[in-house]
């Protein structure tokens, strides 16, 4: 799948994310949230990824983990509990968030 291609799997996933927040209450609404947050900061890292020449190359790499990740949240949001879908997330941001800076600080020319 392509770096944009992704997007819309993205959009799916925080939509439905989205969507169970209505019935969930306490410590299960507040790891959508999460959830949610998480979802939405790889988004970003791949809709701001074009801006630069380093930025497609880290997303190319990257994309992978995400698709699979967005898949598994699909799929997995009522089967498994969300703090482990979330603690996923957070784990793949932490991997990508030393490379965002980088991206960034190299425009292409």
């Amino acid at each position: 799948m392509s770096i944009y291609g992704i997007r819309n799997d993205i959009d799916d996933a925080l939509s439905a994310a989205t969507n169970s927040l209505e019935y969930s209450v306490g410590e299960e609404e507040e790891d959508l949230e999460e959830l949610v947050r998480e979802l939405t900061w790889i988004k970003c890292f791949i809709t701001t990824s074009h801006r630069t020449e380093m930025g497609v190359e880290v997303a190319r790499v990257w994309v992978s983990a995400i698709e699979r990740l967005v898949h598994q949240c699909l799929h997995d949001l009522h089967v498994k509990p969300t703090a482990d879908l979330k603690k996923s997330c957070a784990s793949l941001r932490e991997k990508i968030q030393p490379f965002v800076v980088t991206c960034q600080c190299h425009p292409a020319p």
